[in-house]
């Protein structure tokens, strides 16, 4: 399997296979659609060369091998190839990494000088590179293209390293090039959105200011002010901009990355200028005339031949094939042939079967409440803890899972975790900063890679302990962290919304951080596809990192069904808030008030809570008025009753006597309140939104919806909800339907999420 997709690389490296005696290549044909993969086409012409079923093959290609590699893509894998190249994608690396049984090649095109392969990959796993590696054996290589790659790397890497070159078997196209455009060819892509790029740009135009220029290369944003910036061009027009431009420009002197456009020119007989002290000299062998030592000395060299110096163009003409001959394919077979038998001779080797998944034992996994966090969250939490652990015993794995929250003694109490099964252990924390170098000190004594972190300072969580290091994995309830998470554990964000995208609610450098963290999370887990959505476009989290869980409810068991449907309703309904913009207290407010004193409303209003007793006095400029809007309306002052935050046994009660529940927020990842109260048989009036939409969809509980924008409407709907209430509760489910929402009913799908994700 080559699953690559590069254009150039392809038209070369297929053949060299095939040269080393492999027939059967099998090529991806769902490329990403992000600018890095510019370069990249999809090919079609080794399918038939292919000796798989027609259905199998037709399975392989619809697969996305860079970004949703599934169990079935790796089982086909497995059945039919006995190697993969690669390049380190997140999911790509992972997957083949876990779970492909033949040799993997990292086929590795150089970086800068600057950089290493190491710390690609430690980016692409989170850290855990070495870890991944040394866990293939001798399944892993590094293809490097220059021999000099593997130089500055680790030795688990340099250890399996294979000399695969970058070669052509294109030759120099005689009398193509005529050179009647007396302009300089730059190739620089992507200048408005790389740094790199950018700043090679900017030095170009200094260095060769008012001197004739284009500028090759695609620009997904094409900088303002220079219309010598090409961008996009048909393959003709490229080939006409070689065939026609008087000279190549070549900047690079990276010793360990080139890029393909010089190669091109060279071939197409145009002359090229560069700079020494990059891969061109190591190929070239000796000192050429188009060759430079200063950004000076190639102004001067490239003048002379805007100029007509014939002389000086004829003799880098000649003498820049010596570069080609360094990457013909002819010199470059041999190569390929021995490394290709080494790949084979270690797949020959016996070794004992690897089983399907390899995984670590865990000992323990830390659910993690990182803010002060009560109410609908809290409660959120808890159960997620709880489907991890029942996840982890239904699958026979002996785990422990600690619950680990902030520790306020005004925030919490025992009672709070109450319903937490008891062998769930708590954990209290405060959160606490460590400079840059700390930070540093602690990943190297945690046994994590420092190089994976940036330098700045990190907040750990400081448990009393051991900073919940004794835990094999940490779950973020939430993005809400105060700054930077020092990642001394993989760590996991189950984000329930993006509020922030629809209220200004959040101020940015907060948003920053919290969309940070769930970029640098091993993986990310939803409850709606419209929190996926979010992530993707709003947080920017690569769809490949997200995991859609279903929501969990609590379902109130404390009460049969007999019993709830002779329950006589007591005259109020419910409305469960706090004071966060999203809850739409005016719209409600508005409606409650056009309720009562036109539409003569019988029943009370009961407003429950975090902090919702506080609503009527705060300042807050959402809030602004909502005492004096009720107290202008005395129907609406005798009915609407404020109790605040209930204990859980008085929450019960309330949530069981009321005729319905109102839920009239704008926009939230939904209310799990409505499926409590359908399971002590209250219905609900809710706001009509994606996420409550998606609650009806996986509970069917028969809600009512009114338009949250719309007091009248409102108001009419809670009318009718007040005469039709006990209508309603005949299209509640049966309680044996609604468990199938349950934390014990969806364990499994928590659990292998954490379960699949750890490594050995």
């Amino acid at each position: 399997m080559w699953l690559l997709n590069h254009t150039s690389a392809r038209k070369f490296e297929i053949p060299m296979l095939k040269q080393a005696g492999i027939d059967e290549i099998y090529l991806p044909k769902i490329v990403p659609s992000s600018f890095m993969y510019r370069s990249a086409s999809v090919d079609y012409s080794e399918d038939k060369n292919l000796s798989i079923p027609e259905e199998d093959l037709k399975k392989l290609n619809e697969f996305d091998w860079y970004e949703g590699i599934t169990p079935e893509a790796i089982e086909l894998a497995n059945k039919y190839f006995q190697m993969a190249f690669f390049i380190a994608t997140p999911a790509m690396t992972t997957m083949l990494a876990r779970y492909f049984k033949g040799a993997i090649i990292l086929r590795a095109y150089g970086l800068d000088r600057d950089n290493t392969y190491h710390n690609v990959m430690s980016h692409v796993t989170d850290g855990d590179s070495e870890k991944l590696i040394k866990s293939m054996g001798n399944r892993f290589w590094f293809g490097q293209v220059f021999q000099n790659l593997a130089e500055v790397e680790p030795w688990y890497i340099k250890n399996r390293r294979l000399f695969l070159p970058l070669g052509t078997f294109k030759q120099i196209e005689e009398g193509k090039w005529r050179g009647s455009d007396k302009t300089i060819f730059f190739v620089c892509p992507d200048i408005q959105l790389n740094e790199y790029y950018k700043k090679t740009y900017e030095d170009f135009k200094t260095t060769f200011r008012n001197l004739p220029y284009k500028i090759g290369g695609i620009q997904p944003m094409m900088p303002p002010m220079d219309a010598n910036v090409l961008g996009f061009v048909s393959r003709e027009q490229h080939e006409r901009n070689m065939r026609e431009m008087r000279v190549m420009y070549y900047h690079s002197t990276e010793p360990r990355h080139l890029h393909y456009h010089p190669v091109e020119a060279i071939q197409a007989g145009m002359p090229l200028v560069y700079m020494g002290g990059g891969v061109l000299d190591d190929m070239a062998g000796e000192i050429l005339p188009g060759r430079c030592e200063t950004p000076k000395d190639a102004r001067q060299k490239i003048t002379k031949v805007l100029n007509d110096d014939w002389r000086l163009i004829e003799a880098i003409k000649e003498s820049q094939p010596k570069i080609l001959n360094a990457i013909d394919h002819e010199r470059c077979a041999d190569a390929w042939r021995k490394s290709i038998e080494m790949v084979r001779e270690s797949l020959s080797e016996k070794i004992p079967e690897r089983p399907q998944i390899i995984r670590k034992k865990i000992h323990r996994v830390a659910v993690i409440l990182p803010h002060g966090y009560r109410g609908g969250t809290l409660r959120a939490a808890k159960l997620a803890a709880t489907a991890i652990f029942q996840g982890s015993r239904n699958a026979r794995q002996n785990i422990e899972v600690v619950f680990a929250h902030l520790d306020h003694d005004d925030l919490y109490s025992s009672a709070d975790f109450a319903d937490l099964p008891s062998e769930i252990k708590l954990r209290s924390f405060r959160w606490k900063m460590l400079d840059s170098k700390a930070s540093k000190r602690a990943m190297t004594y945690s046994g994590r890679d420092e190089a994976s972190i940036i330098d700045m300072p990190h907040f750990v969580i400081d448990d009393g302990i051991c900073n919940l290091t004794d835990c094999d994995a940490w779950i973020f309830i939430s993005d809400r962290v105060p700054g930077v998470i020092l990642p001394l554990r993989n760590y996991y964000c189950i984000v329930y919304d993006y509020i922030q995208r629809y209220e200004n609610n959040v101020p940015l450098h907060w948003d920053d951080i919290f969309i940070g963290m769930v970029n640098r999370a091993k993986r990310v887990m939803v409850t709606t596809k419209f929190t996926e959505r979010d992530a993707i476009q709003y947080a920017g989290v690569p769809k490949e990192k997200i995991v859609l869980l279903p929501n969990l409810m609590s379902i109130k068991k404390n009460l049969s069904r007999d019993i709830i449907k002779t329950m006589e309703s007591t005259p109020y309904f419910l409305w469960i808030t706090n004071s966060a913009p999203h809850k739409n207290h005016k719209n409600a407010i508005a409606a409650l008030l056009k309720y009562y004193d036109i539409l003569k409303g019988k029943l009370e209003c009961h407003i429950i809570g975090v902090d919702s007793q506080k609503i009527i006095c705060s300042t807050l400029d959402h809030l602004k008025n909502i005492n004096s809007m009720i107290n202008g309306s005395q129907r609406a002052s005798r009915n609407i009753k404020w109790m605040g935050e209930l204990p859980e046994d008085d929450y019960e009660n309330e949530l069981s006597g009321a005729s319905f529940l109102w839920h009239p927020a704008r926009i939230d990842n939904g209310t799990y309140s409505v499926v409590e109260a359908a399971s002590v048989g209250v219905p609900s009036l809710a706001s009509d939104y994606p996420p409550m939409r998606e609650i009806e969809e996986q509970c069917a509980i028969g809600m009512k919806w009114m338009n949250a924008e719309d007091p009248d409407d409102m108001a009419k709907k809670l009318k009718w909800m007040e005469e039709n209430h006990q209508t309603q509760k005949n299209h509640l489910p049966s309680f044996e339907n609604l468990m199938k929402n349950s934390a014990e009913h969806h364990a499994a799908a928590y659990w292998e999420v954490i379960e699949d994700t750890l490594l050995l």
